[in-house]
């Protein structure tokens, strides 16, 4: 499976952190991100994509964000967001799902950030 662009940082250290300040400024472009009804994001998942949250997403309460931008999106997370019994949850649209980024947009970045490595770049 191809790494994640936005785990720049991650592949040095070997964690799947993702780049949240990369993240956060790509998500304000609304043609980088598409809405997923929590089924749907199942369904990518288990046929093998990686979804990558665009947005910081927290049920109120309690007030901690569940997920937070660059942040690759689970079955667990998804299940715990289905669990939640709050009238709250900022960052997720109940009529149209969450905020992820496109294939294309993760795509894009990565073929960058592989360019930029074969001209000498660091990535």
């Amino acid at each position: 499976m191809a790494t994640l662009p936005y785990v720049e940082a991650a592949i040095n250290l070997g964690t799947r952190d993702g780049d949240i300040r990369s993240a956060f400024s790509l998500s304000r472009d609304n043609a980088n991100c598409e809405y997923l009804q929590p089924a749907d994001a199942e369904r990518a998942i288990s046929g093998g994509r990686e979804l990558v949250s665009a947005s910081l997403v927290t049920p109120y309460p309690p007030g901690s964000p569940l997920l937070v931008w660059a942040q690759l999106i689970s079955p667990a997370i998804l299940q715990y967001l289905g669990a939640l019994d709050v009238r709250e949850i900022h960052g997720f649209d109940r009529e149209r799902g969450l905020w992820v980024f496109t294939e294309e947009t993760l795509s894009g970045i990565l073929d960058e950030r592989k360019s930029t490595a074969e001209h000498g770049g660091t990535s």
